[in-house]
């Protein structure tokens, strides 16, 4: 009796990625010749940007002065989420305590849009089957854009609504959108709605209840997500198979006269927020019990404490010739302080990830 055939399981991202490759074919090989090319007068992008949509929607449209049809919009914008995030092929998954208590952090304050350009790799893909954010979600793919044009960053999402991931581009595929960034993460927000209306008086769209509407629900799910990304740029609590490992992009490998960037050979996952997950855990078993935070005899009074970002500043506060650095010159670090009655047991030894940008 021969032995049962087991067909190996493939994540639904990779199958998604499978896809595009084969609706474009050559999309991924154009992508390494738009690399080749970066460096030259307008057509330049920061470390941080694998590739703009202006490569991706070079490739849907065929190039020169052809446009992409309308029923294709969203191809330009999924394919480059894809063709970045398949250089590394990271899925992360967010501790079940940690996750929720992300995802109601209000976004407040003066937090400014440079976090989000320490993603630890171009394109990450974040496991939603846990979250009620939307019906449907799986995942969501989380990115940077460079406009080559205007030269403003952007902060793009592709989220895995797909019944089917074989079929990405299917009208309950795959959606993307985009929040353009300026000044703090705030300030961005405010100005999606004058973004949308300006797209919409440009492509001669009416503005209605229902554009709105829809606004509403984009900026619902955004908020959220906008959450998870800055942890993932914040924190260094992530771990692969139990122990802690930092992601991060492919290095350039040269090949006769060029360096070359080889993708990932397949999905790597990632756990996210163990640690902290654990002490949220046993904070709100803590809080339930009515036992105190350490064994000190005192009790704490029942109640949590509202989750929030922190900006802190970092590093010296004084040149070598004894001036004062302004705020504006130093280190700045983004934590996310814990919905809990008192502080975290040992939060503030976790390290902080501080990642240069360039």
């Amino acid at each position: 009796m021969s032995s049962p055939q087991f067909q190996r399981k493939v994540h639904r991202a990779r199958r998604a990625l499978e896809a595009v490759g084969h609706a474009y074919p050559h999309a991924w090989r154009q992508f390494d010749g738009f690399r080749r090319q970066r460096g030259q007068p307008n057509f330049d992008w920061p470390d941080w940007c694998y590739m703009p949509i202006a490569g991706g929607y070079a490739v849907v449209s065929g190039g020169g002065d052809r446009r992409v049809p309308f029923a294709h919009a969203d191809h330009p914008a999924i394919m480059t989420a894809l063709g970045a995030w398949r250089m590394t092929q990271g899925i992360y998954r967010f501790d079940p305590a940690l996750l929720p208590a992300l995802l109601e952090t209000p976004l407040e304050g003066d937090i400014p849009v440079e976090h989000l350009q320490r993603l630890p790799e171009w394109c990450v893909y974040v496991d939603l089957a846990a979250a009620d954010l939307a019906p449907g979600l799986h995942g969501a793919w989380m990115h940077m854009e460079y406009d080559v044009n205007t030269r403003m960053p952007e902060f793009r999402v592709v989220l895995d609504c797909a019944r089917d991931p074989r079929q990405p581009f299917a009208a309950d595929g795959v959606h993307a959108l985009a929040l353009p960034l300026a000044g703090s993460i705030e300030d961005s927000l405010r100005a999606l709605e004058r973004s949308a209306r300006h797209q919409a008086e440009h492509a001669g769209m009416p503005w209605s209840a229902e554009t709105v509407e829809g606004l509403q629900r984009s900026r619902d799910i955004f908020e959220p997500l906008l959450s998870l990304a800055l942890y993932l740029c914040a924190d260094a609590d992530i771990t692969r198979r139990g122990k802690p490992e930092m992601p991060r992009n492919p290095a350039p490998v040269r090949s006769g006269r060029q360096w070359l960037l080889h993708p990932a050979a397949g999905p790597v996952e990632w756990d996210v927020g163990v640690r902290i997950g654990a002490a949220l855990r046993a904070a709100y078993q803590r809080e339930e019990t009515g036992q105190p935070a350490a064994p000190t005899g005192r009790h704490v009074r029942p109640h949590v404490r509202r989750a929030h970002w922190h900006t802190i500043l970092s590093g010296p506060r004084k040149r070598e010739d004894g001036t004062e650095i302004p705020a504006t010159e130093r280190q700045r670090e983004l934590r996310w302080m814990p919905p809990i009655p008192v502080a975290v047991e040992d939060y503030d030894t976790l390290p902080a990830t501080v990642r240069p940008v360039r």
